[in-house]
């Protein structure tokens, strides 16, 4: 289905789909490898890789496997720095058509992320769910007018 205008991520690749996380529990990386295929094949312009909390090492080793096995571009999915730089370092340009990965889950609290774009380029997701409040802390926002002021 196609709506102009609009991105399509897949997102079954997600440790908090609870199949997708039997998958990883499971260490089934031929199943991971089909939901890959099976989004670009009905049109993820992204598929999306969240790993959960596992290891950066793992993200990297999805991240390339997955790329061997579809074209589409992913989107690196953490609010982990770490997982997420090990994400971009893995992801091979070259293998989606030239086209940047996605780095999704950065929030107002975690600008930090933006330094892996000197070494991999990507588009950003940028989350409003998180910001700095009136009292000077970073917390999750709770209130549409919290949401709002972060997203300005």
């Amino acid at each position: 289905m196609s709506i102009e205008g609009l991105t399509i991520i897949g997102e079954s690749i997600n440790d908090s789909v609870p199949s997708t996380n039997k998958l990883f529990e499971a260490n089934d990386i031929d199943g991971i490898i089909e939901l890959a295929k099976f989004q670009a094949e009905n049109g993820a312009a992204f598929v999306d890789v969240n790993v959960g909390l596992r290891t950066p090492e793992f993200m990297a080793e999805m991240v390339t496997k997955i790329q061997q096995a579809v074209s589409t571009p992913l989107s690196i999915d953490t609010p982990d720095p770490v997982i997420a730089a090990a994400g971009l370092r893995a992801y091979n340009p070259e293998l989606a058509d030239g086209k940047k990965p996605i780095l999704n889950s950065i929030s107002e609290a975690r600008l930090e992320m933006f330094d892996n774009y000197k070494e991999q380029p990507f588009i950003p997701i940028l989350l409003a769910t998180e910001g700095l409040h009136e009292n000077g802390e970073m917390g999750m926002n709770k209130t549409a007018e919290q949401t709002y002021d972060t997203a300005k």
